[in-house]
């Protein structure tokens, strides 16, 4: 997985990519960049500062949540 962000761009929000950049996968950052941002609309279970994984919607996909980006990568749920 490759992450990329917006050139200039400071926050914690990332894509998620496939290797070879040809899918994107999803979206990870803290809770509180992705509410900022929009991403997400309100979040009452964690803290600002935890981070969140969310995939690309498809059939059997789950959000993921952790200390670190790569444990909410590693939590989150890429499946077709």
């Amino acid at each position: 997985m490759k992450y990329t962000t917006k050139k200039g761009y400071t926050g914690t929000i990332r894509k998620i990519w496939t290797d070879d950049k040809s899918k994107v996968l999803g979206v990870v950052g803290e809770i509180g960049d992705l509410l900022k941002e929009g991403i997400l609309e309100s979040c009452t279970q964690y803290s600002h500062d935890t981070w969140m994984c969310i995939p690309v919607a498809d059939f059997d996909t789950a959000a993921g949540f952790g200390a670190t980006r790569d444990e909410a990568v590693r939590n989150a749920i890429f499946r077709k």
